[in-house]
Parts: C-alpha cells; structure tokens; sequence
C-alpha cells in the first residue's frame, strides 16, 4: 500500500496491508506532522529532503504544534549523490528553509548513496532517548550524514543536533550542597534530577557520601553519563577524592551506588590549592574542623578564604564528547583531557593546560576563572572576574568601581584567546530589606552590600563591623561568573553567582583563626544573577543597556521571588530564548 497525505501529514500503514480489512484503513495509520513542508511529490529522477535542526531529538520534521515548537530548516548544507558504482550524479546545497532537490543523472542504476556534509557546531540527532551517536553500523535504523536509497525519493531528511535541551523526556541535573562531613549524611542527596518543566523532582542519583560537595556538571552524550566536580564551599566536606574530586555518574537508578568512577585530579599532576599544612592538605576535615552534627562549630577558616581561589570550578565537554575540559580556579588553567577507556571505565588521556590570561583586566588586573563552555567545536568559552583580592573595606559612600567581568574564548588548536565581551557589575539590584522598617544606617549599609556587586575580599572581620544590623542578616555580595549558556543566535545567558554564597552558611561562625569569637553571620543572604547577553554585529550588549532589552535588568528584581536572583546555574534552551 502506497503512503497518503492526510491534512498535511504523511500517513503509513501501522501493520502489514494483509492484516487490515478495508473498514479500518482509516484507524491504522500512523501520521507524522511535517509542518510546512508541501505535500508535493518528488519529480522523477530526483532527491527531496531537508536538513533541519530536531529540536526535540526524535528524529523527525515536527511542526509548530510540537512541544518546543517547529523544527527549523538549516541552509548552505551541501548534499550529493553517488550511484553504484561511486560516481558523483547530483548534487545540492539546502536552501534558507534547509530543503534541497537534487537531480541525479547519468545514474548506473536507481540506487544511489546520498552523502550531507554536517555543519559546523551540530552533530547527528540521535533521534531517541538515549540512543548513542551516530556509527555506520546505525545508519539503517536512524538518519545520518550517509544514507542509501533509491531514485525518485521525497523526505530524505537530516536531523541534526547541536546538544542543547531538546527531548521533552530531558531532565535537568542540579548539585545539592550540604553542610557537614560526607560521614554525618551519607545518605542525603548530592545531585537530583528534574524534568525540564519542572513539574516534579526525581529521586537522587548521588548521594553525599559517594560524592561530598559538587559544582561542575557535564554531560558527556556519547556515554550517556553525568560527570561532576568537587568544590570548595565553607562548612561542606569534600568526597572520598578530596579537593581533586571527579565523579561520573549513571542517571538511570536512583540512591546510593550509582558513581561509576572517580578520580583525583591531583593524581594527574594538578595543583589546586596552596598547602599550608604539614604533611596533608588544607581541605581534610580535620583541619576544617568539619566534625560532628554541630555545624555552628564548624570553623572552617580555609573554607571561607579558598572560595573561588582553589579547587574547580566548572567543567564541560566538547560537542563530540573527545575532550574533557576542566577549570583550575588556583593555578588559573584550563585543563584539556583527552577522554579514552569505555562507558563504564573512562580513562583521562592526554593532558593540555591554558593559562587564563590577565592582560584583559587593568585595575583590578587579576583574571579568575570560573564558569566555562563549549559552544562549537574547537573553540571554549571562560567566564572571568578581574579582581584584587582586597584587605579593609573604603567607606561605602566613596566605595570603589566593583570588579568587571569578562566571557574570554579559547581556541584550544592554536593556544590563543580573544575577549568576547565585557561583563559590567554596576548595576542595582532591588535590595533584598528594601521593606525593612526604619532608616538606619546599618539598614542603608544592608540595601547597599546586597543590591550591589562588591569587591572581594576575605576580610570577614570589617564585613562584621561595616554590616552589622538589628535583623543579623549579612551579605557582601562578590560576584563569580559561574556558567555561561550560548543560546540561539548568538546571544548567551551568563550565571553570576554570589561568592558570599560560598562563603557562609545559615548561624555560622564567623572564621575567626583564633576559634574564640562567638558572634555568627546569622542569616546569610544568598543571591546571585542571570544576565543576557544580547548578539549583535559587532558584538554583545548586556540586557540593561535599552538596545538589548528595556528592562534594566533580565526579570524584575523582588527580594527572593523574582527569576533573576539565581545561585548562577544554567541550563539554556535557545528555542524558547529566541526572542524577548
């Protein structure tokens, strides 16, 4: 039985035509929406098909109506056709809504082997949960850069992935930070899983004990496999690799036993930290003095000054999933890792180290890196805060310029760096007491350290005397760009997170060396950022500036209710960030 088109859909027989009686033709028909492809059909001697963005990663042409909308065309992909004897017999290039035709002449026989070139920065769709990348071995069940058919053929398609968000069976993988050594709650959750609508959190995939505290997450697609990175946090103890820990875990089950494999970093030859203890590390609990269940007695005088300084920041995967790169926040590198081994037992190859350069920043002129991406193939973008770590604070009527960010982009091949954009920290945000009774100064002193970006320093002590308050509430907001999310067009989602954020936790004791104050931080206010990062044709604008957006900030800024006032992690979906 021949497909027919119904309302614009191709419809195929769902059971062989010797199992259908005629009176149920109509109910056996499986439809697959095309959008707004014409129902036209081929000409003889022609190749039809399209080349197309999946958005959803299912492996076909969806319209408007599908869950994150209609698929879209990719154009200047060039295609050709080979008859039997591999002799070239036609050829195209997709046109703006990614169709091509093309007209084979000359062929041996009517069947011939069509060849796509992929673009640059997308990848073949795997064109179902969690189906591994294309091989040669899989071209028969799923469409890929080299396909066979038979002249003439219409919907000869090329679904193609550029690894963001698509599946609506995606979820997204979110880090839990908790106080305590990875002994007092082992069994607590480290990462979680959620689906992409957030609809409902699943159990965890980690827990504390196998882990300790983690910021970085990749997914590596090839494997199928979240990896993690350990993280300096003040009162949170580090997992069974230390300061140099490197997790990978399996997404399918859910509780304990599902880290896979670990490394220590340090076994590879990275410095992370500036030993100061005889014999051992700053970071082991003992000398954090990270024990028992009272976490207000938890000093953790190293926990408080090596935020953002040692230790990792983020890590990802370049889009093939062959190299492993990694942020040094104390030596200031990027660490390229050539990945080997299996699925299961992954190996760290080859090593190449990139130090992030400081001839960006002037006053402040230290670079430190944190947030790092990859948004195409051969190329990794790093979010940095140029900062002179400062001792004393100036009185906050004369208060300096706050640090400046950068997004600097490293072109591993070459070794060299370029400035992509400059970040500008000195903006308001709402302060988070904006309602607080009474016209204190310590309440103005409050509305000033939370809604603007301050400099860092690890003077806790004159925190202590310039913010000191009626309500105990504390914040000294220092920004860290701590994920970057290119997005459609060229735009990209920048995470600022609040160093303050890892520097305290809820009652904490002030990380007095001495371990003889008793005063707290009380309540800590957590708030960083997400900031947009308009493209235009000569660069970037930042979503203040009324050009981008006319908002002088992404979403309004309304103490802890508002979408803006993240903790700096992000998972972007350039569909939906197409425009504002």
């Amino acid at each position: 039985m021949n497909p027919t088109w119904r309302n614009r859909q191709l419809c195929l027989p769902k059971v062989p035509v010797s199992a259908l009686l005629v009176a149920a033709l109509v109910a056996n028909f499986a439809c697959v929406a095309f959008g707004p492809v014409s129902p036209t059909l081929a000409a003889a001697g022609t190749v039809q098909g399209t080349v197309y963005l999946d958005a959803n990663g299912n492996g076909q042409k969806n319209g408007a109506s599908a869950p994150f909308g209609a698929d879209e065309g990719i154009a200047g992909v060039a295609v050709r056709a080979y008859d039997s004897t591999g002799t070239l017999v036609g050829s195209a290039t997709t046109a703006t809504d990614g169709t091509y035709t093309i007209n084979v002449t000359g062929a041996a026989t009517t069947s011939v082997r069509v060849e796509f070139d992929t673009p640059s920065g997308f990848y073949p769709s795997p064109s179902d949960p969690g189906a591994v990348p294309y091989t040669q071995a899989t071209n028969s069940t799923r469409p890929g850069p080299i396909q066979f058919t038979t002249v003439p053929r219409q919907f000869l398609d090329y679904p193609l992935t550029n690894g963001e968000i698509g599946l609506s069976t995606d979820r997204i993988a979110a880090a839990h930070l908790r106080e305590g050594a990875t002994t007092v709650k082992a069994a607590d959750d480290s990462i979680w899983l959620t689906p992409t609508n957030l609809a409902s959190v699943t159990p965890d995939i980690a827990n504390w004990g196998e882990t300790g505290a983690l910021w970085g997450l990749a997914w590596n697609r090839t494997n199928q496999r979240l990896w993690s990175s350990a993280v300096i946090r003040r009162s949170s103890g580090l997992g069974p690799k230390g300061i140099g820990g490197l997790y990978m875990v399996d997404t399918v089950g859910a509780g304990s036993n599902n880290v896979i494999a670990s490394f220590d970093l340090r076994d590879y030859g990275l410095v992370l930290e500036n030993v100061t203890t005889t014999g051992g590390t700053d970071y082991e609990n003992a000398e954090r003095d990270i024990t028992g269940a009272d976490t207000f007695n938890y000093w953790d005088v190293p926990g408080y000054s090596g935020v953002g300084i040692e230790g990792i920041g983020d890590i990802d995967f370049s889009k093939d999933d062959r190299y492993l790169y990694i942020v040094n926040l104390y030596e200031r590198k990027i660490h390229q890792f050539t990945m080997g081994g299996t699925a299961n037992v992954p190996t760290l190859g080859t090593r190449a180290d990139f130090s992030v350069p400081d001839s960006y920043c002037t006053s402040p002129n230290i670079a430190r890196p944190w947030g790092i991406e990859v948004p195409e193939e051969g190329l990794v973008n790093v979010g940095a805060v140029c900062t002179d770590m400062v001792s004393g604070t100036a009185a906050l009527t004369a208060r300096p310029d706050p640090e400046k960010g950068l997004i600097l982009q490293l072109n591993p091949a070459s070794g060299t760096w370029s400035k992509q954009t400059e970040i500008d920290f000195s903006y308001s945000r709402v302060s988070h007491r904006s309602n607080e009774g009474g016209g204190t100064a310590s309440l103005a002193v409050l509305r000033e350290t939370t809604s603007q970006w301050q400099e860092w320093t690890n003077d806790w002590s004159t925190i202590d005397a310039v913010g000191t308050n009626p309500w105990n509430y504390f914040d000294w907001s220092q920004p860290i760009i701590s994920d970057i999310e290119t997005v459609k067009g060229g735009a990209m989602l920048v995470g600022i997170t609040n160093r303050f954020n890892f520097q305290t936790t809820d009652s904490s004791r002030m990380p007095d060396p001495t371990k003889t104050t008793d005063k707290s931080f009380g309540t800590s206010i957590s708030s960083g950022d997400t900031i947009y990062m308009c493209k235009t044709s000569t660069g970037w604008l930042q979503d203040l500036n009324p050009l981008c957006k006319n908002n002088p900030d992404w979403v309004s800024d309304n103490y802890f209710g508002h979408e803006g006032a993240t903790l700096g992690a992000l998972a972007g979906y350039s569909p939906s960030l197409a425009t504002w």
